[in-house]
């Protein structure tokens, strides 16, 4: 299991599967835009 904390909020990240079949991730929060997940600072 993994979480990411968005905004000092802690989240689950899921696979979620889309209407064509393919698999994603997101948090469980995101709603059908893994928008919790693009708002992250980019890792180096």
């Amino acid at each position: 299991m993994f979480y990411v904390s968005v905004n000092g909020e802690s989240v689950w990240v899921i696979v979620a599967t889309s209407q064509y079949g393919n698999m994603y991730l997101k948090t469980e929060s995101g709603g059908e835009q893994p928008n919790n997940l693009l708002s992250l600072p980019e890792c180096s």
